[in-house]
């Protein structure tokens, strides 16, 4: 189904076919990062996500790393994973949300 979001006048399209395609193209690219079985809950990858992101988290300040951004300046391997994690945790929640408005 299809449901239009309305909250203080502002509404939004959310179309369940995308949500689930994007969903399960992010599912499948954490699975086979974390070489995850195929039968792992939702609950389980978000944690799994969330494991390594608290992991690169400890390993940045362990290793007094600072983050770098913008041209010019090359990112550590740890940067690197730090933010892909956080991105995947920003995509689940995302795609979490989007759920709930398709009920």
């Amino acid at each position: 189904g299809t449901k239009i979001e309305s909250v203080s006048n502002k509404y939004r399209f959310v179309w369940r076919g995308s949500v689930e395609k994007h969903q399960a193209k992010l599912h499948a690219k954490i699975k086979e990062s974390f070489s995850l079985p195929a039968e792992v809950s939702k609950e389980d990858i978000r944690k799994a996500v969330k494991k390594a992101w608290n992991h690169c988290r400890e390993e940045c300040k362990k290793q007094k790393i600072v983050f770098v951004y913008g041209s010019g300046k090359r990112k550590t391997e740890v940067q690197r994973e730090y933010v892909k994690y956080e991105e995947w945790l920003e995509k689940l929640k995302a795609h979490e949300k989007l759920w709930k408005v398709n009920g």
